[in-house]
């Protein structure tokens, strides 16, 4: 499997955990970006998509190694906003081939940008409580499912930090 490219709030390690189900050795997840690329928010909530823009460099993390199980897993977590297509990364190491997930078009994209620290300090916790109940379907629910129950996901996991 190749590598794969998060430039959104799959870099953060234990959201990556939540997902994956289990550990993310420190070998298999490294710092990388993509040259002439820009992460920018969608429109119809505030995640991320990675758009093409000569000059910028979009940061990000590789997974190196993705099992198969991994990558469905992923796939899940993704759902219909996002497929993957492929893109050339550069690590610390040098020029890789990995995948991304692109946006598919189902959710349109804004000029806006997308941060990673404004997510980490304003999203995260919530984030990560909605992904636990979200990948507690997997293998239980289908993808058109829990998107059909995502918003109650998400207001469970904004009333939790409300209450916490």
């Amino acid at each position: 499997m190749k590598p794969i490219f998060f430039y959104g709030s799959l870099r953060d390690r234990d959201l990556l955990q939540i997902v994956l189900d289990h550990e993310v050795p420190a070998g298999e997840f490294l710092a990388a970006e993509a040259p002439d690329m820009h992460t920018v928010q969608l429109a119809t909530e505030a995640y991320p998509v990675l758009v093409p823009a000569p000059g910028r460099v979009a940061a990000g993390m590789a997974l190196i190694s993705p099992s198969a199980e991994d990558i469905a897993r992923l796939e899940y977590f993704e759902e219909a906003e996002y497929g993957l297509g492929d893109l050339d990364i550069r690590t610390q190491d040098g020029w890789i081939s990995a995948q991304f997930f692109r946006g598919t078009g189902k959710a349109l994209e804004t000029d806006l940008p997308w941060d990673y620290t404004f997510w980490r300090l304003n999203e995260r916790p919530v984030a990560l409580r909605a992904a636990r109940e979200y990948m507690s379907y997997y293998g239980h629910l289908t993808i058109e499912e829990v998107d059909q129950i995502w918003p109650d996901i998400m207001a469970r996991a904004r009333t939790l930090r409300a209450a916490g």
